[in-house]
Order: C-alpha cells, then sequence, then structure tokens
C-alpha cells in the first residue's frame, strides 16, 4: 500500500470520527489537521534582541514542503530569495536592429520628430477620455439600478 493510500485512509477514518458529513462534496469541503502552532518563549523580545529576532526568523521563515501534506523544509526564504537574486538573468542593455526599428516605428505612432504627441495620438486620448467619461456614467447607473432600482437611461444601456 502506498503512502498517499494509507493517508488517505487515515484521512478518511479522522473525518469519520470528527462528524465530517457523509454529504461532502470533493473539492468544496476538506478536512484540514494542521500542526498545534510552534512554542515561542515570552521572555523572548524579539523587537530589540538580535538574537531572539534571528531565532523568530529562523522557525518562521520555513519553506513549505511542495506536497499535499503541509510540512517544511530545511529552506529558508530568505535563502531562497537570496539564490533567486545571485541566479537571475538579466535582459540585454542594448535593444538589437530590429527592437530599435519597432521602437522607433511606435514611437513614430505617438510622437512627431520633435516630441510632440502626434494627431493620432491626440484624438486617441481624446476618445479615450470620453469612453471613461461615459463608463463612468454607466457604472454609475449600474450601481443606481442595483441599489435603488432606478433605470439605466436608454443612452447608457
Amino acid at each position: 500500500m502506498s503512502e498517499e493510500q494509507i493517508m488517505e485512509k487515515l484521512y478518511s477514518k479522522f473525518a469519520e470520527g470528527l462528524g465530517v458529513s457523509k454529504n461532502a462534496v470533493p473539492g468544496q469541503n476538506f478536512l484540514a489537521l494542521c500542526s498545534p502552532g510552534f512554542f515561542l518563549d515570552p521572555a523572548e523580545k524579539a523587537d530589540t534582541d538580535p538574537g531572539a529576532r534571528y531565532r523568530w526568523t529562523r522557525l518562521l521563515d520555513k519553506v513549505p514542503h511542495a506536497s499535499w501534506i503541509y510540512g517544511t523544509t530545511d529552506a529558508l526564504v530568505p535563502d531562497v530569495y537570496k539564490i533567486i537574486l545571485q541566479e537571475k538573468e538579466l535582459p540585454p542593455e542594448s535593444l538589437g536592429e530590429q527592437q530599435k526599428k519597432e521602437l522607433a516605428a511606435a514611437r513614430a505612432v505617438i510622437q512627431d520628430k520633435k516630441g510632440n504627441p502626434t494627431k493620432k495620438f491626440k484624438k486617441f486620448k481624446e476618445l479615450r477620455q470620453r469612453y471613461r467619461e461615459v463608463l463612468t456614467k454607466f457604472e454609475n447607473a449600474r450601481l443606481d439600478f442595483q441599489n435603488a432600482g432606478k433605470r439605466i437611461p436608454p443612452h447608457l444601456a
């Protein structure tokens, strides 16, 4: 019998003994057995004592084990984050020729050679502003309908 089968039988017995409904719908009801917690010494002053702060961090920053049964690993979140930062791959610092052409073409749509907005871009911004205004009016009308039953004006529907 596999470990998964043993755990499934064990959880089924727990569920039966704890009165979890026989009508439980898979994917909507579940039984969670959690560890009772960690013992924390109330005399520890993690806000002022660096040693206590380190002990708290080592205790609470455990990386969870990737399994359907909760557990921790020996890895700590700060260590994993440090590895991610050390091993990261940065994108190239300069654009290739094709990228430069694409950027120039995109920039030409929104700016002229002096850096001023093009007519097309000005028209886009004007239409976007009108759209946002109408959308705001519609959302207000929809909320009035939901909250007070007030009809949505035909020009917004």
